[in-house]
């Protein structure tokens, strides 16, 4: 009787693990093109559906019982399951290829790969193995495509990816640089660094004590800080995959937790990013794009001789154009286009910038032509540069807006 056992369970097992090779890619449409693969299980049935039968039910059961199918301990989140292929099929049964990075109550963080067997007509009942791995065997870089609006996470070591969602920059439509561009600058070497990877940003208080993960230009914290990063959306506000930031990058919330997780607790100090309107991969979230209405910078001057004004935040005044869909075409990567040789965003550098243009005005108009020869004594002169000077402080404050009580208390309350 019990050699009858062995054999039967021994049969099965082999059945299980040869069944494999009789499975087949189950046809996707159009509209889910390359946008499963590495994108969140629940996503994929948020925006696609059950593109296989009972993927609903299977995310949940193992969302609702985590430590009954990933190994390693006490789980404090499973903050991404995702997949690693497109879903198999053979009759009623199907095959799937997932992977999770798990967070332990303990602290650690570790990734498993799951193969999930299921019939449809009892989809609880799951056959799930895998291999468990710890984040110090990862090795992942990032990549990010402004005009698709997705940053790809890359474990080179595990031959897997990660693809999210993201809300980027407003469209400069030659206001600052002279040409159509974006807010979020391009970056052709970056790091996103454990020294400056903020778990909770207080201020300004729109980031609502949320992470805030900075791009840095050089490994020297002192040489390559930006005011760039990846954070929530504002307020927290619902997300939105659109043009209409103010240069930073971002992110539905679990994503944001994520990445900062991945960088915090991974094995280097330092993990590569690159920022570009295009990328070659063609792997996509199935979030919607939205493209109208798009943020612009607002001109403050007309078409021949544009200015950007500030807002209350004291950040690049945008809005919103209803018109038109985004100029995305118009977007063009160049070789040069990098942080450090391009306009620097920095709103303290524009306004130096155009206080020392209105400076150059300002003195060519009432300063620059008092000439102590045309002058019949020094006391004649000096009247006249008195006179000049008024005028020259006068047109300095020319066009200056004036803080308001309301804005004062704004801008104490929101940055501090």
């Amino acid at each position: 009787m019990f050699k009858s056992l062995v054999k039967l369970l021994l049969a099965a097992t082999l059945a299980v693990s040869s069944a494999s090779a009789y499975y087949q890619k189950v046809s996707l449409s159009a509209k889910a093109k390359n946008k499963v693969v590495g994108v969140r299980v629940s996503d994929v049935i948020s925006y696609l559906g059950n593109i296989v039968p009972s993927l609903y039910e299977v995310n949940k059961e193992i969302l609702d019982n985590p430590e009954n199918y990933i190994k390693g301990g006490k789980i404090q989140e499973v903050h991404n399951l995702y997949f690693d292929a497109i879903p198999r099929k053979s009759g009623n049964n199907v095959l799937l290829d997932l992977r999770a990075m798990v967070r332990y109550k303990n602290g650690g963080v570790q990734f498993q790969t799951m193969q999930v067997r299921y019939n449809t007509a009892t989809p609880k009942n799951l056959y799930v193995t895998g291999n468990l791995y710890s984040i110090d065997e990862t090795d992942f870089e990032f990549e990010t495509s402004l005009v698709s609006r997705k940053l790809i996470a890359y474990d080179r070591a595990n031959n897997t990816k990660m693809i999210f969602p993201l809300g980027v920059g407003s469209f400069d439509e030659g206001v600052l640089s002279g040409q159509t561009s974006l807010l979020t600058p391009r970056f052709k070497t970056a790091w996103l660094d454990k020294r400056v990877n903020m778990y909770s940003r207080k201020k300004p208080r729109y980031f609502k004590k949320k992470p805030f993960i900075r791009i840095l230009t050089s490994q020297n914290v002192a040489d390559g800080w930006t005011g760039i990063g990846f954070h929530a959306q504002p307020n927290l506000d619902k997300f939105v995959r659109a043009f209409d930031s103010h240069g930073c990058m971002r992110m539905e919330l679990q994503d944001l937790y994520l990445l900062y997780h991945l960088v915090d607790k991974g094995p280097r100090q330092s993990l590569p990013i690159t920022v570009n309107y295009r990328t070659s991969d063609l792997s996509d979230h199935p979030f919607p794009k939205q493209n109208k209405p798009y943020q612009r910078v607002v001109n403050g001057g007309n078409k021949s001789n544009p200015k950007w004004i500030l807002d209350r935040d004291d950040l690049i005044m945008v809005s919103k154009n209803w018109k038109s869909e985004a100029p995305v075409n118009e977007l063009v990567d160049y070789a040069a286009d990098h942080y450090n040789e391009m306009i620097n965003y920095s709103i303290a550098e524009l306004r130096d910038e155009r206080r020392e243009e209105k400076k150059d005005a300002c003195s060519e108009q009432h300063l620059d032509d008092l000439d102590r020869d045309d002058f019949l004594s020094d006391r004649d002169y000096e009247k006249a540069y008195k006179k000049a000077k008024k005028a020259y402080d006068k047109c300095m404050k020319k066009g200056k807006k004036k803080k308001t009580i309301r804005d004062r208390l704004y801008k104490w309350w929101v940055h501090g």
